[in-house]
C-alpha cells in the first residue's frame, strides 16, 4: 500500500511537472499608451478573460492567464480575436522560453495584474472601447452624362466633394455608417444621402484597407440652366478605402467612391440631360468614440 501511494504521487509529480512545461498563454495585444490598459481590460472582462500585463521599455504587453490544456488556449484565443486580430499563442517551458515564432514572456510570478484592474469592484475605471466612428473628408469629383441640343463641353463636369460620415464598426471588420456627400461644380449639384455596409482588413496595426456597397437617394440640380426641377432618385454604387491610426482615437484615410445615377433634367422643354454616373476621390480625417 504504501509502494502504491508513493507511485501516485510521483505520478501526479511528473504530470505536474509535463504541465508546467507545455502551459500556454495568449499574447492579446501591445500599447505604448499606459491609459490604454483599463479599455483593453474591460473588453477582455466582457469576454471572460483575466489580464496579466508585462512593462517592457517598449510599452504594455497584455497577456492572458496560462492555460495547461491547449484546447483551452486555442478556445480563448478565438474568443478575443474578434477585438484583438493579432492576438496568438505562446507556450512557457519550466524556464520561461517560449518557440522561436513568438515573443518571449516573463515567468509566471512575474506576470502580475494591478490592483485597479483585477478590482472588479472598481468598474468606475474602465471605459468601453470605441466602436462608433465619425468622418470628414474633401475631395475630387467628375460627373459623366449625355445631352440633347446642349454641346457638352458648356457643361462644367469637374469639381469638388465633401463628405460627413458617423457609423458603427464591428469585432469581425464589418461596419455600418450612414452619410452625406455633396459634389458641386460650377453647373451640376449633386447630394447623395446614403447608407453602407463596409468590410475593412486590417494590414498591421496601424494601416487597413477595404470597401464595401453604398445605397440611398441622390438629387442633382443644375446652375447654369432654367430647368423645370431638380432631378431625385435612388442611388448604389460602391467604395474603396485605405486607413492609417495616428492614436487610437484618431486616423486618416483615403477614399473612392463611385456612384450609378438615374438623373434626367429637362431644360426650357427644348433639350434634355442625363446623368449616369459620378466618382469621387477624398481625402480626410475619421474620429473613434
Amino acid at each position: 500500500m504504501k509502494l502504491l501511494k508513493i507511485i501516485i504521487l510521483l505520478s501526479i509529480g511528473v504530470s505536474l511537472a509535463f504541465a508546467q512545461e507545455q502551459s500556454q498563454r495568449i499574447l492579446i495585444t501591445k500599447t505604448s499608451y499606459k491609459t490604454n490598459l483599463a479599455k483593453i481590460n474591460h473588453t477582455l472582462q466582457q469576454l471572460g478573460v483575466k489580464m496579466y500585463v508585462q512593462t517592457l521599455t517598449s510599452g504594455y504587453y497584455v497577456y492572458s492567464a496560462s492555460y495547461t490544456n491547449p484546447q483551452n488556449a486555442q478556445n480563448v484565443l478565438k474568443r478575443v480575436q474578434g477585438n484583438f486580430p493579432y492576438a496568438k499563442v505562446v507556450t512557457i517551458d519550466d524556464k520561461s522560453k517560449v518557440d522561436t515564432n513568438t515573443e518571449a514572456i516573463p515567468q509566471e510570478e512575474q506576470i502580475v495584474v494591478p490592483q485597479v484592474f483585477a478590482d472588479d469592484t472598481k468598474p468606475e475605471t474602465t471605459k468601453m472601447l470605441k466602436n462608433f466612428y465619425v468622418d470628414v473628408a474633401l475631395g475630387y469629383a467628375s460627373t459623366s452624362g449625355s445631352t440633347n441640343n446642349i454641346s457638352a463641353s458648356q457643361l462644367s463636369s469637374k469639381g469638388v466633394s465633401y463628405l460627413l460620415e458617423g457609423g458603427y464598426k464591428y469585432k469581425n471588420g464589418l461596419s455600418l455608417s450612414l452619410a452625406y456627400l455633396n459634389a458641386s461644380t460650377t453647373d451640376i449639384s449633386i447630394r447623395n444621402i446614403y447608407g453602407a455596409v463596409n468590410y475593412r482588413y486590417d494590414l498591421d496595426n496601424d494601416f487597413c484597407v477595404g470597401g464595401g456597397l453604398l445605397l440611398g437617394y441622390s438629387s442633382l440640380e443644375l446652375n447654369s440652366y432654367a430647368s423645370s426641377s431638380a432631378s431625385k432618385n435612388l442611388v448604389y454604387g460602391f467604395d474603396l478605402a485605405a486607413e492609417y491610426k495616428l492614436m487610437d482615437e484618431l486616423y486618416l484615410f483615403s477614399k473612392y467612391q463611385g456612384f450609378f445615377l438615374n438623373h434626367t433634367i429637362n431644360i426650357n422643354n427644348t433639350a434634355k440631360i442625363s446623368f449616369n454616373y459620378t466618382h469621387n476621390i477624398l481625402f480626410g480625417v475619421g474620429y473613434k468614440f
